[in-house]
């Protein structure tokens, strides 16, 4: 995130985990191609605070 780190104040995020998404994705894409189907995955998003966030009164 070069952009983020650049302006001020430092911008409230939320991370995902892009990589193990796309990782997952083409494991069930290969599951679907073979037959063998095994549900559906969530993952799980999180907050990262920085500067623009304050404490809601």
């Amino acid at each position: 995130m070069p952009l983020v780190s650049a302006l001020s104040p430092k911008l409230t995020t939320v991370h995902q985990e892009i990589y193990e998404m796309g990782r997952k994705a083409v494991d069930m894409l290969i599951q679907q191609i073979e037959k063998v189907t095994k549900g559906s995955v969530m993952f799980e998003p999180f907050l990262v605070k920085r500067d623009s966030t304050t404490a809601a009164m």
